[in-house]
């Protein structure tokens, strides 16, 4: 064997050596119990608690979704994909997660552009994932997180015997129209994007066209407008 030949079988075998000695250190892990995770709906400002297989109505009218029915993430600190997903009610009892703090959300709903009966639920606290202590979480809280708009139809557009009275309600490109039997079932539930929300008002008076429009320009999320139509145009939000 030549100098030049041991040499490079030296570096070849040398280098398998590093190689096996550079792997990575093991991951820490620590665990979450699902115990520690505790789940409240809170729709009205008025903590409303929801028990896992039930479902209740809140003041507003809202019925409020079972706990059961969340998804949870745990998304790792300056991350947006998160570690680990479930819905409530099949999430493990025990979480194995690395290591770290995580940002643990609740989600319920799907946050349509537009739709009637459609509130999304959303809550989320910071929590520390350590290897050898059991995670202590305060409660989520979740609220709607999107924009709730009422139609009122007022008493005085009957009683002027105003036809075919109906709002068109548009927001996010989509345009939905109210009736009176319709806007005293349930409210329409729009996406936060800032893009404003107008309500037109048509109807006919001894057959001539009665329009009102109202706009709210800068609509803000978790926030509820209640628009009323009268005879006289006057709308209120």
């Amino acid at each position: 064997m030549t100098f030049k030949k041991f040499f490079s079988y030296f570096l070849l075998t040398f280098g398998f050596v590093l190689g096996s000695c550079s792997g990575d250190e093991p991951e820490l892990l620590g665990s979450f119990h699902k115990s520690a995770l505790r789940l409240s709906v809170n729709p009205d400002q008025a903590l409303a608690s929801v028990g896992s297989s039930s479902s209740k109505s809140s003041e507003s009218g809202i019925a409020l979704p079972a706990v059961g029915e969340f998804m949870v993430s745990f998304t790792p600190a300056g991350q947006s994909e998160p570690e680990a997903a479930y819905r409530y009610d099949e999430m493990p009892e025990i979480i194995t997660l690395p290591v770290g703090d995580y940002t643990v959300a609740a989600t319920c709903g799907a946050n349509p552009a537009a739709a009637w009966n459609a509130p999304y639920f959303t809550g989320q606290i910071n929590v520390s994932v350590n290897s050898d202590d059991v995670v202590i979480a305060n409660p989520i809280v979740c609220t709607i997180a999107n924009i709730r708009v009422t139609t009122v139809f007022d008493e005085s557009i009957a009683a002027a015997n105003i036809s075919d009275p109906k709002v068109e309600l548009s927001a996010n490109g989509v345009t939905i129209g109210v009736t009176p039997a319709e806007a005293a079932a349930g409210s329409i539930f729009v996406a936060p994007t800032g893009e404003p929300i107008t309500a037109t008002f048509r109807g006919k008076l001894n057959g001539s066209p009665v329009t009102a429009t109202h706009t709210v320009a800068s609509p803000l999320p978790t926030h509820h407008y209640r628009i009323t139509f009268r005879y006289d145009s006057q709308i209120h939000d």
